[in-house]
Order: structure tokens, then sequence, then C-alpha cells
């Protein structure tokens, strides 16, 4: 499983002057790119999967 987003032009002018991830999260946002956790969490809301299959696959530990 990998999340990937197509480097545009945009993004890569943000990469180029070294903007917050938080900016690049917020125009990825707009831009429609939906995150492998969005999407999991979706799967869960579905019932297409289990909320501890969604955590393993995107990384929470729920035991820490």
């Amino acid at each position: 499983i990998i999340e990937h987003v197509e480097l545009s032009g945009e993004i890569k002018e943000m990469l180029i002057k070294q903007v917050s991830i938080a900016v690049l999260t917020k125009y990825a946002l707009k831009q429609g790119v939906v995150f492998l956790r969005d999407a999991a969490l979706y799967e869960v809301a579905s019932g297409v999967t289990t909320l501890a299959e969604a955590n393993r696959v995107t990384f929470i530990n729920q035991d820490t």
C-alpha cells in the first residue's frame, strides 16, 4: 500500500520554496487528493474493513 501524489508544477514550486507540510496538505486536499488514512476510514465506515485493520495498514499503533 502506498500513497501517491502527482507532482504538478504547483507542488514542485511549493517544494522548491520549502513550504510547510500543512500548506502542502491543504493544497493537495483542494486538488482532490484522498489520503490513505481517509480512504481507510471510509472503508471502516462502509463496513468493508475494521478500524484495527485500517490502523494497521496506515501505521497507527494503538499500543502506545
